[in-house]
């Protein structure tokens, strides 16, 4: 088996939208020096494995990162099976209207002049 793994952060850039302590300055990627972590990195740098890794992006994983990233919904806040699945609907929901009104879904209500 062949494994495939991150070898980086990939949103260590990417502002928090909660925070509002002044950036002192931007943290630079630690350097790798994980075994396994060096071996993804240069099994990467060839195109058999650029091209496996850009496969994972017509995946799942990018809505996660949306949701983490740009709507900012890094954990759960509520406790319980129902309230997380209530929370999970909700930011489920926040995800699919923001990518219908961008892909211009053009809805419009029934019987609206």
């Amino acid at each position: 088996m062949e494994l495939y793994v991150s070898v980086h952060r990939e949103d260590a850039h990417a502002p928090r939208c909660y925070e509002y302590r002044p950036l002192d300055k931007i943290k630079m990627p630690k350097r790798l020096r994980d075994p396994v972590l060096v071996a993804m990195a240069e099994k990467l740098k060839s195109l058999k494995g650029r091209a496996l890794d850009r496969r994972r992006g017509c995946t799942v994983e990018p809505v996660f990162g949306v949701m983490k990233a740009v709507l900012g919904f890094g954990q759960l806040l509520l406790r319980g099976l129902e309230k997380v699945g209530g929370e999970w609907a909700l930011v489920c929901l926040a995800y699919n209207v923001k990518r219908l009104h961008r892909l211009g879904a053009g809805l419009s209500l029934a019987g609206a002049a």
